[in-house]
């Protein structure tokens, strides 16, 4: 009889894990720090670049209210969320765009009323408020003290 010798095998033990940060928590923590500082840095440039100038992005959407104003009222109509965004982009934003804001106050206070919510109300309080954003009295001052008067009572 021969004897075979049998070899057993253990677990290794495990190494212990070592103390502070892996890999994976300071990848994360330095995607989301730089981040935070993209973010800040684009804000500090928006607040340093003052109130009354526009950079590109913020032309392109004007003179996209440019055309729609001077197109038909439907387009006008149809892209009205397009058009108050351009307009809520400050003094010489609506200064360029205040024929476009009359026409559009027009045509609201034209269409008669239907029930509270309706798209006349919404659109009223809409073009009342992309007017004022940074200025209470530039509604009277662009559309009139009627024309205002009566988009004010239109957006209750």
């Amino acid at each position: 009889m021969k004897l075979e010798p049998v070899y057993l095998l253990a677990p290794e033990p495990e190494a212990p894990r070592p103390r502070g940060i892996s890999r994976r928590v300071l990848f994360l923590a330095t995607a989301a720090a730089c981040g935070l500082g993209s973010l800040a840095t684009l804000g500090v440039q928006r607040v340093t670049k003052g109130p009354g100038s526009l950079d590109d992005s913020d032309e392109a959407f004007i003179r996209l209210a440019e055309r729609l104003q001077d197109g038909p009222i439907d387009g006008l109509m149809r892209e009205r969320e397009r058009f108050l965004f351009a307009l809520a982009f400050g003094a010489k934003a609506r200064a360029r765009l205040a024929h476009g804001s009359r026409a559009l106050a027009s045509h609201l206070l034209a269409a008669s009323p239907s029930s509270p919510g309706s798209w006349q109300q919404d659109g009223a309080r809409a073009l009342l408020q992309a007017l004022c954003i940074d200025d209470p009295n530039a509604a009277i001052t662009i559309l009139g003290t009627e024309v205002a008067g009566a988009l004010r009572l239109r957006a209750r």
